[in-house]
């Protein structure tokens, strides 16, 4: 985790421990924003040079895989507005 106070609300901050999956690959813990009170969340964690994502109420269904840049550029277009819903 990052040093100094911690992730402010709306930040998820990827942990660096790495852990043993059941395939016995190298993980990070997963983690999901503070934004989610529901249950009804996506978490993510860093596998060697993959971000991947699964559903928090579903652990054990697939997870999805991102190259880190793919993230990236995921996280840079939410941050300004690509995604926003048009009304």
């Amino acid at each position: 985790m990052l040093s100094g106070a911690g992730p402010e609300k709306g930040q998820a901050v990827l942990e660096s421990a790495s852990r043993i999956d059941d395939q016995g690959n190298a993980t990070s813990a997963w983690v999901k924003s503070s934004y989610c009170s529901s249950g009804g969340c996506v978490e993510v964690a860093l596998a060697g040079d993959l971000v991947l994502v699964r559903d928090s109420k579903n652990v054990a269904s697939p997870q999805l895989e991102y190259r880190r840049d793919e993230w990236a550029a995921f996280v840079a277009g939410v941050k300004h507005g690509e995604f926003d819903l048009q009304e």
